[in-house]
């Protein structure tokens, strides 16, 4: 069967955490051996610009890196769309105003999951060609192979894309500019983001030390379930008119204890995830996405809990990448221009 570009799906979440990993020397889903690399294709990788160093000088430290070895299904398109996404969620500073990164695991599950290409399977419908991708992802080898093959790579494009193709960016004081990031600005979103990657981090070792929270999440999802059909009935109770006032009363008390019970569950399985994560967790609504996130990908596979080991030793290691990067850029001798 001939092999195809996928428009992914919310695993490209996975893809994400495997490819940030990627440039941090060890991936989203790693420890076992590497597995071989697959054919080579040259030229210089899509949005990297010429900029070869003079003879006699250092290269910039955002000077194009030469094109790795492409992966047969996790392709190079897919590092651009992730870089132009960081790129896209960054919001300089404005009129009195400080820049911010509104980049989240969450706003990547669902930027990714409407359409992405970068990724080949061979399966022609939806549901088979994710699990294709999926296995592939998770199977033994391929994390700590995509990390030999993309190492170093992926930060040295984000920023000369940053630096050379004009983006549509939303200023932080709201007003909108159409141009480049200036080299500070660069510097100033891989500053941003690092703490982002390093909360994410946080939430999958804690995850992966203590699986028995996804349980708690379960019960947690279990009652909220609860909440929402006894205020179903609340809701319709209310909206008769000869509806008796006992039944509301009933009815009422009945969504306040099952808003209690949620509440609780709520509480205690963020409790054990925070107790292990530390200052660096994230807030409650992020914190309780990736731990659902984290549940659907170890059901049914426990020993995916050493991947998201991995993982969060990866993302910290991203985040320093990061941050010597920015140090390189705001260290660089100024250009005209740059």
């Amino acid at each position: 069967m001939a092999e195809r570009k996928l428009k992914p799906f919310s695993m490209a979440a996975v893809l994400l955490a495997v490819i940030l990993a990627a440039t941090a020397l060890f991936l989203f889903r790693g420890g076992e051996e590497p597995s071989l690399p697959t054919e080579s294709t040259g030229g210089q990788a899509q949005g990297l610009g010429g900029q070869a160093a003079i003879p006699g000088e250092e290269p910039a430290p955002w000077a194009a890196q030469p094109r790795p070895q492409e992966d047969r299904v996790v392709g190079l398109a897919f590092l651009d769309a992730l870089a132009d996404f960081a790129i896209a969620h960054y919001h300089p500073a404005g009129t009195g105003t400080r820049s911010a990164f509104s980049a989240t695991f969450k706003g990547l599950n669902q930027h990714f999951g409407r359409g992405l290409d970068g990724l080949t399977h061979a399966s022609q419908e939806p549901g088979p060609a994710r699990a294709e991708i999926l296995d592939y992802i998770l199977g033994p080898g391929t994390v700590r192979a995509l990390a030999d093959l993309y190492a170093g790579w992926f930060v040295d494009d984000l920023v000369q894309r940053s630096l050379d193709t004009p983006v549509q960016l939303a200023l932080s004081d709201g007003r909108n500019e159409e141009r480049v990031l200036t080299r500070d600005e660069t510097a100033d979103l891989l500053r941003l983001a690092a703490p982002r990657l390093k909360a994410l981090a946080a939430t999958l070792r804690a995850v992966a030390a203590h699986p028995e929270s996804v349980t708690g999440l379960e019960r947690y999802l279990t009652a909220a379930s609860k909440v929402e059909a006894a205020n179903a009935k609340y809701q319709d109770l209310i909206s008769q008119e000869g509806a008796p006032a006992k039944e509301r009363t009933r009815a009422a008390e009945r969504l306040k204890k099952a808003i209690a019970a949620r509440e609780q569950l709520r509480a205690g399985a963020l409790d054990r995830i925070r107790a292990a994560c530390g200052p660096d967790c994230p807030e409650d609504g992020d914190l309780l996405y990736t731990i659902m996130w984290c549940g659907r990908r170890l059901h049914g596979h426990p020993e995916r809990a050493a991947a998201l080991t991995a993982g969060a030793d990866a993302l910290d290691g991203l985040a320093a990448r990061f941050l010597a990067k920015a140090s390189e850029l705001e260290a660089a001798a100024p250009a005209s221009g740059g």
